[in-house]
């Protein structure tokens, strides 16, 4: 076997190597995203978000200076504590 069909047959193997690798890649890279802004309009307590967290639930947990808001997908509940002087 000579240099050339060595270095064709190298070449060879890494394009179909890659086109493996291209068709069973997740279609995650493809951009297929949703996103949804979510503010004061929403029912969000405060625009000034803290934290976030979404719960085994599915629940997501927003903490803002006025409090801790819980949306549920569709609407926001909000929690306030009763006596600020007890926040640290």
């Amino acid at each position: 076997m000579n240099l050339n069909t060595h270095v064709m047959r190298k070449y060879i193997l890494i394009f179909f190597l890659f086109l493996f690798t291209y068709k069973i890649t997740p279609a995650a890279h493809l951009g297929k995203y949703y996103f949804k802004h979510l503010g004061l309009e929403q029912g969000l307590s405060q625009n000034s978000v803290l934290c976030i967290l979404q719960d085994s639930t599915g629940f997501i947990w927003i903490g803002t200076k006025d409090g801790l808001n819980r949306y549920d997908g569709i609407s926001f509940r909000t929690f306030k504590h009763k006596n600020s002087k007890d926040i640290v």
